[in-house]
This record gives C-alpha cells, sequence and structure tokens, in this order.
C-alpha cells in the first residue's frame, strides 16, 4: 500500500513538473497572397502589320519607332507597368536592343524618360513576341499618356548581310541591324506605330 501511494505521488509530481515547462506558442498569422490582376492593352490585328527594317548605312543612328498609349480611368486597378511586348523578327540569335518609356508633352510629343537606364529587349530567331519585364521595378503608368520607344543597339552581333541588286543589275549586298520590327497603321492617327502591348498589374 505504501509502495503505491509513494508511487502516485512521484508521479504527479512529474505531472506538475510537466506542465510548468510547457510552453504555448504564439500565435501565428498567415498572410495569404490575393490573386494579382493583370491586363493586356494595345492588341492589333494581323492584317495590319508591316515590317521595319534598319539600314546601317546612311541612317541615322538615333532613330527610333515608338508607340502611344493613352490613359484610361480603368488603369487604377492595375496601376503598374510589369511588362512590354513587342513583335520582332530576328535574323540572328538573340539580337539585342533598347526599349524606353516616355513622358507625354503637353504638345503630345515625346517627353522625358521614366527610367535611368535603358530596358533590353532580346529578339529570338524568327518571328516572335519579344518580352520586356518591369516585374523587379515596375513603373506606374502615367496620367497624361507614355510612350513605348525602341532604338537598334549599333554592333557587331545585330549585324547581318542581305543580298540585293543595284540599279545597274549587278550582284551587291547590304548590311542591316536586327531585329525587324513589325509596326502598323494608325489610319485615325495617320501615323505608322510600333507594334506592342503593355500588361499592367496591381
Amino acid at each position: 500500500m505504501r509502495k503505491i501511494i509513494c508511487y502516485l505521488l512521484v508521479l504527479n509530481s512529474f505531472v506538475l513538473f510537466a506542465q510548468d515547462k510547457v510552453e504555448r506558442l504564439a500565435e501565428i498569422e498567415l498572410n495569404v497572397p490575393k490573386k494579382t490582376k493583370k491586363l493586356t492593352i494595345g492588341k492589333v490585328k494581323k492584317k495590319s502589320k508591316v515590317r521595319m527594317k534598319m539600314n546601317l548605312k546612311g541612317k541615322d543612328r538615333g532613330y527610333s519607332r515608338s508607340r502611344f498609349f493613352a490613359y484610361d480611368s480603368i488603369y487604377q486597378q492595375t496601376p503598374f507597368i510589369e511588362e512590354i511586348k513587342i513583335l520582332t523578327r530576328s535574323n540572328v540569335r538573340n539580337a539585342k536592343f533598347e526599349v524606353y518609356l516616355h513622358q507625354v508633352k503637353e504638345d503630345g510629343r515625346l517627353g522625358e524618360v521614366l527610367h535611368e537606364k535603358p530596358f533590353i529587349g532580346i529578339a529570338k530567331k524568327r518571328k516572335k513576341k519579344t518580352k520586356i519585364s518591369l516585374s523587379e521595378n515596375p513603373i506606374e503608368f502615367p496620367e497624361n499618356g507614355v510612350f513605348v520607344v525602341v532604338r537598334w543597339i549599333y554592333s557587331e552581333e545585330n549585324l547581318y548581310e542581305v543580298n540585293t541588286y543595284e540599279v545597274g543589275g549587278s550582284k551587291g549586298s547590304m548590311e542591316l541591324l536586327a531585329p525587324d520590327f513589325f509596326t502598323f497603321e494608325n489610319h485615325r492617327k495617320r501615323a505608322v506605330e510600333l507594334n506592342s502591348f503593355l500588361v499592367l498589374t496591381n
């Protein structure tokens, strides 16, 4: 009987000791990420596309092509430019080109650049939609609109040669810069614009 009583006392002490050592963990709140909204703007009909090449000889090195995107109140739900898509065709592998986002002046012309360094697009060989990601540093869509501008990079890697015929009929060649950019005719503005798209997000 005494052994049983002693055993119960020891067991009870062990339980009390265990209870004293139990620590309650603080409540952890799990933040479940919300679904990201995305909106693609700037879709153009396929039949309106034309190609734009850059001849290395006799061309202004500051030449570029652009597209204007007007602001819309629906962009308030997806106010940041996360990605730029440009329709390209390259005759060389991984041709590089520069992409800029410009503000718009009061007269509707190109304003200041919205970022310090140009974004670099890498056009795969053949016809592709070249994507330029801004996900690390997205840019807020300006309320007065934005211009997407492309410029060629003058380098040996982007240079390719095509055969052609001169006026006299003798065979010759022409040096061009890759990639080719696709444009479309904006009949309302009576202008040729870069065939590009913007992906907006929140």
